[in-house]
């Protein structure tokens, strides 16, 4: 049994063998190598502030206003675990770290 770092570095050799000869030149390898790491192991695209759901949308409006979560979760008939997943939902997908972010973001 391979731990995951190894199951990557028998992927990758696997992937060399069957793409690259050794009379490839280096910068040749090396732009492979990174093509195929790439490829593997980065998203196709990233995540834009436009692909949170309408319910994030909603919470992230409603905390602008100032609103508590526990009357968001009321108003928006939630519970306030799910109000909490929304709005840590949207912090993930903005890319931001924490909650100091999200005010930050919210209020510029």
């Amino acid at each position: 049994m391979y731990s995951a770092p190894a199951n990557s570095w028998l992927w990758i050799r696997g992937e060399i063998d069957a793409y690259l000869s050794l009379q490839d030149p280096l910068y040749h390898w090396r732009a492979s190598v990174l093509k195929m790491v790439d490829s593997r192991y980065r998203p196709l695209k990233k995540p834009t502030a436009l692909s949170l759901t309408p319910g994030e949308w909603r919470v992230l409006k409603e905390l602008r206003k100032g609103l508590d979560m526990r009357y968001i979760a009321e108003t928006e008939q939630l519970s306030y675990r799910r109000v909490s997943a929304l709005k840590s939902s949207a912090i993930r997908k903005l890319g931001l770290r924490n909650k100091t972010d999200l005010l930050v973001f919210l209020t510029s």
